[in-house]
């Protein structure tokens, strides 16, 4: 689904919207964004969602993991285990190919016939755009610049709010958490 698409503009879009400012807690409210941000990803290709779900969960309790230890040794292992996760399956889908292609390029300049052709992989769309989402979470939680929060929902809003695809740089964490505190914040002041 392309952001100039009818579908998008007079369907999706409009739904996300209506439902949103209809529920009236935060926690379903940030069930419903991830629900429809994994629908937006879903339009391109359905199987591609795990992927996602994948790095979101592995974030999301290393995350968990900052919150439980201290322990210097177990908050390094929260941090590196998801992003190894993260950048693997970044460099599975997108830059495989790219290191095949340079591999038979050197072999060629050395002469030497290099078997290995490159691998039909499908680009996962907004591959790139979660992964360093979900690697900047884990970073800014294992420095304490974020706490990171409790909530699954919470946090797969976060990683799958499509309408951040638009945004350009990458979208930190507490930058949503802070929206989100600061519409609570008017939305419980407006109901006197």
């Amino acid at each position: 689904m392309l952001f100039n698409s009818f579908a998008f503009l007079y369907l999706f879009l409009p739904v996300t919207y209506l439902v949103f400012w209809r529920l009236r807690g935060r926690d379903s409210r940030y069930v419903w964004l991830a629900v429809t941000g994994y629908v937006f990803y879903a339009f391109w290709n359905p199987k591609f969602c795990a992927l996602m779900a994948l790095s979101t969960v592995v974030s999301y309790l290393a995350g968990l993991g900052f919150l439980r230890w201290q322990d210097p040794m177990r908050r390094r292992l929260c941090l590196l285990v998801p992003v190894a996760v993260d950048l693997s399956l970044l460099a599975l889908f997108k830059y495989l190919n790219f290191a095949l292609d340079t591999f038979r390029w050197l072999g060629s300049r050395a002469h030497l016939t290099v078997p290995i052709e490159a691998i039909d992989i499908v680009l996962p769309v907004g591959i790139s755009f979660y992964t360093f989402h979900t690697i900047t979470y884990i970073v800014d939680g294992y420095r304490g610049t974020i706490k990171p929060t409790r909530n699954l929902f919470e946090f797969a809003c976060y990683v799958s709010l499509f309408c951040q695809l638009v945004a350009g740089p990458i979208v930190r964490f507490r930058q949503i958490e802070s929206g989100s505190r600061s519409h609570r914040r008017h939305a419980t002041q407006g109901t006197g």
